[in-house]
């Protein structure tokens, strides 16, 4: 269980003149309303479906493209939050969308900008994460982005930069923290077997091994226990937590009721809202009837935020911090027919909307 993995193909694409290979999701889905086409070749063995270009890849650069799994996280020396990379639609064929994609996103409060820093990376990431290593005073990104291996990668509000690295931690589903005791950056890579790495600034050691019988699907710092949270399953399928104690994980032992997870694909995202001093957790499922469930851990209680909210059901949307009171905000996910770009603020009992969706119809 835990978060699915994404299936590429590699396509050589050409337009207008130039000449590149990117990655086209396997099963890519059509925009809703509309048919996809089989058209397109170049991937050895037969075609792969490719839906019409939605509006906004025709010439909207005014807001990221709707997509899932992107990287995202506040950037407190320059005072906004960015966003990187994830999984879109489609159209990865077109230039629009594929600079797009490779573009480094901001939010300064008000609206969203987009630039290519020097250094960036020249394809799109969907597995990784993004945080602020503040020992560094700078964010530091954890992707596979040129090949099987993991690379990682600082950004100091101007400028990408790989840091090399003697120890790649291995490639799989990645889960990305901070912990501010340590200083470190806690890694969680899930693939057949979950392994979780440290890196001091420098390198990557191998950390404390997680319980075999859990399955991860969230992680984040929790100043208010002063501890990395993971969010997941246990072999049951039950909803659990465990908490990073020094060097070992144990069981996170809480009050109050918890999600009550279903026996499919678990989609949770999470992040600590310093204003309301809780984790804020967002429970997706796209399998009918649909679930769009916000929780807080507060004090060691999981309590579920029932207000009425417009926040649709998706899954694999973005949570992180998006300003320097620490609120946190929910970006773009999947839905049933479409993704999403949309930006939301959580207000201690429901989510309100910062930006509104581009036309993707």
């Amino acid at each position: 269980m835990g978060r699915p993995r994404v299936l590429f193909a590699m396509a050589s694409i050409s337009l207008a003149g130039l000449l590149w290979t990117v990655p086209i999701a396997d099963h890519a889905p059509a925009v809703a309303g509309k048919a996809a086409s089989t058209t397109t070749t170049g991937v050895p063995g037969g075609s792969y479906p490719i839906p019409p270009c939605p509006k906004w890849a025709l010439g909207n650069a005014e807001l990221p493209s709707p997509r899932s799994q992107a990287f995202m996280e506040f950037d407190p020396p320059i005072g906004q939050m960015v966003l990187y990379g994830g999984l879109s639609d489609s159209c990865l064929s077109t230039t629009a969308l594929y600079d797009n994609l490779t573009a480094t996103w901001f939010w300064n409060g008000h609206r969203w900008h987009s630039a290519h820093p020097q250094g960036s990376p020249s394809v799109p990431a969907t597995e990784g994460g993004l945080v602020y290593d503040s020992r560094l005073d700078a964010l530091v990104m954890v992707a596979q982005l040129n090949g099987p291996d993991l690379e990682t990668l600082s950004f100091n509000g101007t400028r990408w930069q790989r840091l090399h690295v003697d120890v790649d931690p291995p490639a799989g589903i990645i889960f990305l923290s901070y912990d501010e005791v340590t200083g470190d950056i806690v890694l969680l890579s899930e693939d057949s077997t979950s392994t979780v790495w440290d890196f001091d600034g420098k390198d990557w050691v191998q950390g404390p091994p997680m319980p075999a019988e859990f399955s991860p699907a969230a992680m984040s710092y929790d100043p208010a226990l002063s501890s990395v949270i993971v969010v997941g399953s246990s072999t049951t399928g039950n909803f659990d937590a465990l908490i990073l104690a020094g060097r070992t994980w144990a069981p996170l032992h809480t009050e109050g009721v918890s999600p009550t997870l279903r026996q499919t694909d678990i989609n949770l995202a999470m992040a600590f809202d310093q204003r309301f001093r809780e984790l804020v957790l967002y429970y997706g499922d796209l399998t009918p009837p649909l679930i769009s469930q916000t929780w807080v851990l507060r004090a060691k209680t999981w309590l579920s935020v029932r207000a009425p909210t417009n926040l649709v059901a998706r899954k694999l949307p973005s949570l992180a911090s998006w300003d320097s009171r620490g609120d946190v905000a929910l970006f773009g996910g999947e839905g049933v027919t479409s993704f999403y770009n949309d930006l939301w603020n959580f207000t201690g009992d429901g989510w309100e909307r910062l930006s509104d969706a581009a036309d993707s119809a």
